[in-house]
């Protein structure tokens, strides 16, 4: 199916459902069905706010919470006073990847990483935030479709190519005895 545009930072995707893009120095909220994205967010950071019972979301897209445009600790006072229950709300962290090798300019980040984590800690329990800062040279995307009730985070190198969030650990142990099992 076709996208078809419908206000600027707005389309009509698979399914008829409006998917919103939550562009630099913005805050957006989505109701179920909608779906929200940051789209690449290389050196800057995304967080998405859900509530994972209703899906209803907000995602914020800023080179620099530390020192930029919207307050994220009084943002997500905000949030939480319109909820009659503030403890079914959750957050994602993501983006904040290192495209350039400048040490300023990666301190900074370092920075800004710290002081997100800790205005989420301060918010919500520790089993309701996820953080995956992208190592050097990734861009990570948030998605939040409301009708899943929880965030993806879209991991991709620099030509676009998708990775995987976790690497496989693997139990040497029983590799190791698997490989026995095979060669004998």
């Amino acid at each position: 199916m076709k996208k078809q545009m419908k206000n600027k930072g707005e389309r009509i995707g698979a399914g008829g459902r409006l998917e919103t893009l939550v562009d630099v120095n913005q805050i957006k909220r989505a109701v179920p069905p909608e779906i929200l994205t940051s789209g690449e967010l290389g050196p800057y950071i995304g967080i998405a706010i859900y509530d994972y019972v209703t899906g209803i979301s907000y995602m914020m897209n800023m080179p620099n919470f530390k020192s930029g445009k919207i307050d994220l600790d009084h943002k997500i006072n905000e949030i939480k006073q319109t909820y009659l229950t503030p403890e079914r709300l959750g957050a994602v962290a993501t983006g904040n990847s290192a495209l350039f090798s400048y040490p300023d300019i990666r301190e900074r980040q370092k920075e800004d990483r710290r002081y997100v984590e800790n205005i989420l800690k301060k918010h919500f329990k520790e089993s309701h935030i996820r953080i995956e800062w992208m190592p050097n040279n990734y861009t990570a995307e948030l998605v939040m479709d409301t009708s899943e009730k929880e965030p993806r985070i879209i991991k991709r190198d620099l030509e676009g190519r998708e990775h995987p969030l976790h690497e496989r650990k693997y139990n040497f142990k029983k590799l190791k005895n698997l490989l026995k099992q095979i060669i004998l």
